[in-house]
């Protein structure tokens, strides 16, 4: 089992990139900006990440796909949990107008 140690640390850092992620959407919202306009600076952290955990996986002569797959597993799985977190603060930040259609009748 000597994939399990690297595939525990690209876990983790898959959270901790995710919880970056969550903080810059965090700060986006407080100032009050669009956080679609974020998503190419999430998107570009979370690649230079398992770039970043495929090279040294290489480079330390674990196998890739174990910490691959705990690296990608740990980041989505924290997206899920930060963005629930989020949710109550994307709800306020929305305007009540939209999304609901008009009404007929």
């Amino acid at each position: 089992m000597p994939w399990l140690l690297p595939a525990l640390a690209a876990f983790s850092g898959g959270v901790l990139v995710s919880f970056i992620n969550s903080r810059i959407t965090r700060s986006a919202l407080k100032k009050g900006r669009n956080p679609v306009l974020i998503l190419p600076l999430r998107t570009l952290i979370t690649a230079a990440y398992l770039t970043g955990v495929y090279l040294i996986s290489v480079k330390l002569g674990a196998d890739p796909a174990y910490t691959l797959i705990a690296a990608a597993l740990g980041a989505t799985l924290g997206l899920v949990v930060f963005t629930a977190r989020l949710m109550p603060q994307l709800q306020q930040t929305q305007d009540p107008s939209q999304g609901e259609g008009e009404q007929n009748g």
